[in-house]
């Protein structure tokens, strides 16, 4: 799994303008994978929260930007 997370911070890398991912530690590999495609470190951040995550969204998002919602797993799990 962590390969492919890997791969998918890769691809977003070469997709993304930012990069807004809950929790630290699920997100590792997704991390790893930004880091090795070059993401810049200013474009990405790591959250404790959803609803961090659309608050911060609400603040920063402009009329004709796209949002990718991904979870792997429910919130409810993570507490």
């Amino acid at each position: 799994m962590a390969s492919e997370n890997r791969r998918l911070g890769e691809a977003a890398a070469s997709a993304a303008t930012d990069i807004i991912l809950v929790g630290d530690e699920q997100t590792r590999a997704i991390q790893d994978g930004l880091q090795a495609a070059g993401f810049p470190d200013e474009r990405w951040r790591v959250v404790d929260t959803l609803k961090e995550a659309i608050e911060w969204y609400r603040s920063n998002l402009n009329a004709g930007d796209t949002v990718l919602f991904l979870n792997d797993l429910p919130d409810t799990y993570l507490r």
